[in-house]
């Protein structure tokens, strides 16, 4: 067998396989393609961007095109065949993924990988247009932050109908979600999983210059033995943790292989260097630096409009089992209807498929969101 080069964590399933292009954002510094919230950014205009009516992204995609067609990305990416990361790694098959650190970097617990290093590389130097220089500024950025998921949370207006008392008693459930100690329960579970002193108090670590809980011996043995090591599937199959909460990566730290920290740690010291630079989460000064929040205020009027939008949406989408144009352009370059050159899909995005009646309706959001911070910070 040869080394393949880069592969997905999944190379026959369209959830996994989007991480491709958004491997192409940060490569060639194209906004938009690892969005919290479809393919959505804030421009130095300070107005919203799509990435799927913009053209640098498509520059970056047939750059990606020119790799595959070099060998340098997997055959099976190319060919969607069922081949996974597991097997890559465990038999040094794969040479590199664009991927989540804790559950990938476990397959350095595999024998095969005695005196090797699987781990977190350096975020590439790319040109991106954050404003500060019309030419652009050489940088390392990542789109890539930590946010909220969003699934959830929600509130039945029939369940609570006109009674205050319940509309109060669940918001008060969900502002638990979101403080210091719903966090911790989110993340860590119940007192039960973390390691306390004699007097009961939490045994703790400094995490990122905050002190954070450690887990207890039993919860440690249990994360392998009933997940292999994999914290997001103990945290949902057995914790129970809810997606919606800002969950701290205090627990799933303590949880990665030794390979994996030391990765993490050198991409950490840089970002408190200053050397990587990222979204905020909040609103920046500069609002290319501003967070896409996960969900928009819009009204019910605007997300009937955007459910028309079809095209849009089932072109470039996601979830397994459906089809994404972006990882199409990866593999065939521009073949097929509707998508046989550059131009040819811009104008279908911009065009027919409506792209612009989807960004009026999301900037309305925003622009009402911003309103109210404004007004209420």
């Amino acid at each position: 067998d040869t080394v393949q080069g880069i592969f997905s964590r999944e190379d026959a399933n369209n959830q996994r396989r989007v991480d491709m292009f958004k491997l192409a954002g940060i490569l060639f510094g194209v906004r938009g393609l690892e969005s919290r919230q479809d393919y959505l950014y804030l421009g130095t205009d300070g107005l919203l961007h799509d990435a799927r009516g913009e053209d640098e992204t498509y520059v970056a995609l047939e750059r990606m095109n020119a790799l595959a067609k070099e060998g340098l990305i997997s055959k099976s990416y190319l060919e969607q065949s069922d081949e996974k990361s597991s097997t890559m790694l465990e038999n040094d098959l794969g040479f590199m993924s664009y991927d989540y650190n804790q559950t990938q970097t476990l397959m350095n617990e595999t024998k095969l990988q005695d005196g090797e290093k699987y781990m977190a590389v350096m975020v590439p130097v790319a040109r991106w247009y954050d404003g500060t220089n019309a030419d652009g500024v050489y940088m390392r950025f990542t789109e890539s932050w930590r946010s909220v998921k969003t699934d959830g949370w929600a509130i039945s207006k029939a369940g609570v109908g006109d009674d205050q008392d319940k509309l109060y008693a669940a918001l008060k459930l969900i502002d638990y979600a979101y403080s210091r100690d719903g966090m911790i329960l989110m993340s860590y579970g119940p007192d039960a999983f973390i390691k306390t002193n004699s007097d009961g108090s939490y045994v703790t670590f400094n995490f990122n210059g905050t002190e954070m809980p450690v887990i207890a011996d039993a919860t440690y043995a249990e994360l392998w033995e009933k997940a292999g090591g994999n914290y997001t599937n103990y945290a949902r199959f057995y914790l129970g943790s809810t997606l919606s909460f800002v969950k701290s990566q205090a627990f799933e730290y303590q949880c990665t292989h030794a390979v994996g920290k030391e990765g993490a740690g050198n991409i950490s010291t840089a970002i408190g260097l200053g050397l990587i630079k990222h979204p905020i989460l909040a609103v920046t000064e500069n609002p290319w630096y501003t967070s896409i929040p996960t969900v928009l205020p819009t009204t019910k009027v605007e997300n009937e409009e955007i459910k028309t939008l079809t095209d849009l949406t089932d072109n470039f989408a996601s979830a397994k089992d459906k089809i994404n144009y972006f990882c199409d352009i990866i593999c065939q370059g521009y073949s097929g209807e509707g998508k046989s050159s550059r131009a040819e899909i811009l104008s279908s995005v911009t065009g027919t498929w409506n792209n612009g009646l989807y960004l009026d309706d999301k900037q309305a959001a925003w622009d009402r969101l911003l309103a109210y911070y404004n007004t209420n910070k």
